[in-house]
């Protein structure tokens, strides 16, 4: 591939000063700074005048980089899509494929995923499956879990299954309450009495 460099000829202390980098024969690639002079830019156009709207891609001071249509990043990596939808897809090409995410206490970069097998979408912890959301729609969970809703600090409900038990628990003095077709059926209260309405 061929580089053609565009210059304004503005020679200063044996420096020229170049407008664009521009790639191949056709010159539909640019590599330049952005207007403004803040970012380094990938430009596409058919057009032979420079624009920041055909910007594509963009690496700034920060080292964050954005990818889109003129595209400001506001984090290490920026992707936007425009009117798509379809924002990023990655794939493996075997059987199943994740992405790892970590913080600075993770013991390994790579133990906590989301991935997928199939169309089957699954979580691990701890380089563990946890859960796994099926092609059908249920909800897996793996191992002796708690599933906990907490709705203060404190104060939460939970079911949990271990070995040898299945519970269904609230934190506090609360209603264990059962419906169906909108209506309350069946309720165990605070202090464990059984109270089932209607007729059974």
């Amino acid at each position: 591939m061929a580089i053609r460099i565009l210059s304004d000829q503005n020679v200063t202390s044996n420096v020229i000063a170049i407008q664009a980098f521009r790639l191949g024969t056709d010159s539909l690639w640019k590599i330049r700074g952005n207007a403004a002079s803040t970012e380094l830019a990938f430009e596409y156009s058919t057009s032979s005048s420079l624009s920041d709207a055909n910007i594509k891609v963009v690496f700034n001071s920060l080292g964050n980089v954005g990818i889109g249509d003129n595209v400001t990043p506001d984090s290490r990596l920026t992707v936007s899509s425009g009117t798509s939808n379809v924002v990023a897809n990655f794939k493996s090409t075997d059987a199943a494929a994740y992405i790892a995410i970590a913080d600075n206490s993770s013991t390994n970069a790579l133990v906590n995923q989301i991935g997928v097998t199939g169309n089957n979408m699954w979580f691990a912890t701890d380089d563990v499956e946890r859960m796994r959301i099926t092609s059908g729609g249920e909800i897996q969970f793996t191992g002796n879990g708690v599933i906990r809703n907490e709705i203060s600090d404190g104060n939460y409900s939970y079911w949990y299954q271990s070995a040898s038990e299945v519970r269904f628990a609230a934190q506090y003095a609360q209603a264990l309450t059962f419906y169906n077709s909108g209506a309350e059926r069946m309720r165990i209260t605070s202090a464990g009495a059984l109270e089932i309405q209607g007729t059974a």
